[in-house]
């Protein structure tokens, strides 16, 4: 027997039902007929029982029509029977399957909120690092243009010391003739040689002797003292320019540790002369 969806069996089994009960009241009317023959026969005596028995030999047809109606009905409630358990079947299969499905449904829902948890992570992590890339592009660019102003002023200083240089090769080294219209014969001027200054301005120079000793020719080399302190001042008024760009480039937190404080005085106040820089101790030489 091929099956038949749930659909189909339904407006079936209410078929069934209805020729069930037309055939169980029609089972009931026979069932009482008999019942009443049966009484009438034990009343009426042997006579009426044989006219009975030639009535039942009359019926004898319509009890093989029952009988054939009383198979099909067992058959079709057999039938119904073995569906309803094939439904009852699929039921639980179906119920099964489902709550599979549902597992498979909490398992995915699971993993679901766990990406959403990582997404939302890297979604942070990725802002947090925009907003650091962002503040180190703005740090880079800051400190190429700090790069290009010291460049300027690294340049600059370069043309200032390369003045100096030139300066110095190209001032006279030999001694000068002792000229009277420069110093009096009555005030003869002495001098000694002294080593003072720091860094690269430590080096030998010329000083008054109270001594009253002459060292290297007397009014030639105090012209010559002054020429060299005029052309140290003038080289040390372009590369405190120089040095200003470079304070200024820099930023606040950079801290200049090999500037001397006396250097750093005289940076931050203009009006502070040249002559009253700070050079160092003093040492004395002998003279040669």
């Amino acid at each position: 027997m091929e099956p038949q969806s749930p659909l189909s069996e339904r407006p079936q089994a209410s078929t069934s039902e209805r020729v069930l009960a037309d055939l169980a009241a029609r089972v009931s009317a026979r069932v009482a007929a008999l019942d009443d023959r049966a009484i009438h026969v034990l009343d009426n005596g042997d006579e009426e029982v044989e006219g009975d028995d030639l009535r039942e030999d009359e019926n004898t047809p319509e009890e093989l029509q029952l009988q054939d109606i009383h198979a099909a009905l067992a058959a079709t409630v057999a039938s119904m029977r073995q569906r309803k358990q094939e439904q009852q079947h699929l039921h639980q299969l179906a119920i099964s399957k489902l709550e599979a499905v549902a597992q498979t449904c909490v398992g995915q829902r699971e993993q679901l909120d766990n990406m959403n948890r990582t997404v939302r992570q890297l979604q942070d992590e990725n802002r947090k690092l925009g907003e650091e890339n962002k503040t180190l592009r703005h740090q880079v660019d800051d400190l190429e243009l700090q790069v290009a102003r010291s460049q300027v002023a690294v340049h600059a200083m370069s043309s200032a010391v390369g003045g100096l240089e030139g300066w110095i090769n190209n001032s006279p080294t030999g001694p000068r003739p002792r000229s009277t219209a420069h110093t009096p014969a009555h005030t003869p001027r002495t001098g000694r040689v002294v080593v003072r200054g720091q860094g690269r301005f430590r080096g030998r120079y010329f000083v008054d002797d109270p001594n009253g000793e002459v060292v290297l020719g007397a009014a030639e080399s105090v012209s010559d003292t002054r020429e060299l302190h005029d052309g140290v001042k003038s080289w040390l008024k372009g590369f405190r320019d120089v040095e200003e760009e470079l304070f200024r480039a820099s930023p606040p937190r950079v801290i200049r540790s090999k500037d001397t404080r006396s250097e750093r005085a005289a940076a931050n106040d203009p009006d502070t002369d040249d002559d009253q820089i700070d050079w160092g101790e003093f040492e004395s030489v002998s003279a040669t």
